[in-house]
């Protein structure tokens, strides 16, 4: 199922791509650079502050129109793994704007007349630029968030056209086709934004994500996580947000944060950035740039990068001067759900699920000081780890069509599966305590009820009240205070009284 919904998203992102300059040959895509007499070309990334879901996809097309001629379509060629739409088209010369954009299924659909030149609100003003001949125009990244409450007055969008939206742009569009860009570039947009502008609507556009990667925290954070426009989130007990802001637009896949402080993040353009306490970032690249990295194992004076790319995962060394390794492993995930990389002191441990009806897993064991792996094959999915800071490691463990709890004290080297019904996605304060959200899903939405176990995942217990939300959530994390973090639909709450009621959290901006 996972393979085919894969399937389905490439197709629909490709769908009907007879975008002029752009070529389709299956799953991949080039676009054409060089001169065209009376032409030029355009570049434009969307990035959605919302998750991309079967129900809810990227931005798929994109009209824009010159005055007296017959509107011409863009369509989205970023692929089903980027978390952003990309548009790229030649153009005849001259000035355009944006009339509309659209997405595919129930969701929020259309985004009819965008007008919006206050970089607030579509609606407000049109967009206009000028395509010059000879040139590529990068428009950059225009940056758009869910109504907040289904209140279309809430919605929010930023454009980002100073130099780091530019990069963003190419930058994806170079790791979608594998060509560098050689075209002479301009900004295109008619009204350019002065350097407090641009500053200002960074600020503005990061504060409106709030859908988080995994991430790790050796220290005090109750959650820790990636957003889209290269930034890493961290909360405090206090209910606190750090936000902490890479020199990228690319989206954060995985963030972690050491017992010494130093922070590291991974990007979906293969990027490894590194902090030392005090210090400034350090980036590394993957050779290929198409990659998205899933974890980052310190191994010494080097790392151990996971990174996936369509179907394949694989482990690289990376080196602290960049040089990186053959594979040290590589699987297939076949469409099959990769269920993440689960580390300890002596092993590194890939684990994907068999697709179709096998309800069967494999896991890749390498072995940190030789780089040697194995694998073995266990008779249950894995939907999810968690690794406590005392040293415990929780699993979701998924056979025929119930989920349960499989515990282990020794770094998962070894389970005890518990044999009581579990809920999705369980979250553990420690080897006895913890909660989940428990889910009951619709044709387009999802109720979820805050549940908790004290016997370590044996029996759940129902203590709130159920919430409708657009997709289904998770429990990110418990403070001190026993104040429960998790994601709800487009957004980040929390609760105080376990479950009867909730407080958003994120988006940070909410006026």
């Amino acid at each position: 199922m996972t393979r085919s919904l894969f399937v389905i998203a490439t197709l629909l992102a490709l769908a009907g791509c007879g975008t002029p300059g752009v070529q389709v040959s299956g799953t991949a895509v080039s676009v054409e650079q060089g001169p065209v007499a009376g032409a030029g070309h355009v570049l434009l990334k969307m990035q959605s502050a919302r998750p991309s879901t079967i129900f809810n996809p990227k931005w798929q097309m994109l009209r824009v129109a010159r005055e007296g001629a017959v509107p011409v379509e863009l369509n989205d060629i970023s692929g089903a793994q980027s978390t952003g739409a990309l548009f790229y088209a030649r153009l005849p010369a001259g000035s355009y704007r944006v009339t509309e954009v659209q997405s595919v299924g129930p969701g929020p659909g259309l985004l009819l007349a965008i007008l919006a030149g206050d970089l607030v609100d579509l609606r407000v003003r049109e967009l206009r630029f000028t395509v010059r001949e000879g040139e590529l125009s990068n428009l950059g990244t225009v940056v758009d968030s869910a109504p907040l409450d289904k209140d279309p007055k809430t919605h929010r969008v930023v454009l980002l056209r100073d130099a780091l939206g530019q990069a963003a742009a190419a930058e994806a569009l170079e790791a979608r086709t594998g060509q560098k860009l050689t075209s002479r570039q301009n900004g295109g947009w008619v009204n350019e934004a002065t350097p407090q502008e641009a500053q200002r609507a960074l600020v503005r556009a990061r504060a409106l994500m709030s859908v988080l990667s995994p991430g790790d925290d050796a220290l005090d954070a109750v959650v820790i996580g990636g957003t889209a426009l290269g930034q890493i989130l961290l909360r405090d007990a206090k209910g606190e947000w750090q936000s902490e802001a890479l020199d990228t637009l690319a989206a954060v896949t995985y963030a972690r944060r050491l017992a010494d402080g130093t922070l590291l993040a991974g990007t979906e353009h293969g990027r490894i950035y590194e902090r030392r306490p005090h210090g400034a970032w350090r980036q590394l690249r993957l050779a290929d740039g198409a990659s998205s990295v899933l974890h980052i194992e310190p191994l010494g004076d080097a790392w151990l990068v996971t990174a996936q790319k369509g179907y394949d995962v694989a482990v690289y060394r990376l080196d602290a001067a960049g040089v990186q390794s053959a594979p040290i492993a590589s699987i297939n995930t076949g469409g099959g759900l990769y269920a993440g990389t689960l580390a300890n002191a002596e092993q590194l441990v890939l684990t994907r699920n068999t697709p179709a009806f096998a309800r069967e897993s494999q896991h890749t064991i390498i072995e940190k000081r030789s780089l040697q792996s194995t694998t073995r094959e266990e008779k249950y999915l894995v939907f999810a780890y968690q690794r406590l800071r005392s040293g415990e490691v929780f699993m979701d463990r998924f056979t025929g069509m119930t989920h349960y709890v499989s515990y282990s004290r020794d770094g998962g080297r070894s389970w005890q599966h518990v044999q009581t019904e579990a809920p999705l996605w369980p979250h553990f304060i420690d080897a006895q305590r913890g909660y989940a959200l428990d889910l009951n899903r619709g044709m387009f939405s999802v109720d979820s009820i805050l549940v908790r176990t004290q016997d370590g995942g044996k029996s759940w217990t129902r203590t709130g009240v159920p919430v409708t939300v657009e997709t289904a959530g998770r429990v990110l994390g418990i403070a001190a205070d026993n104040a429960i973090v998790a994601s709800l639909g487009w957004e980040v709450r929390s609760s105080r009284d376990e479950g009867k009621t909730w407080r958003r959290e994120l988006p940070r901006l909410i006026d």
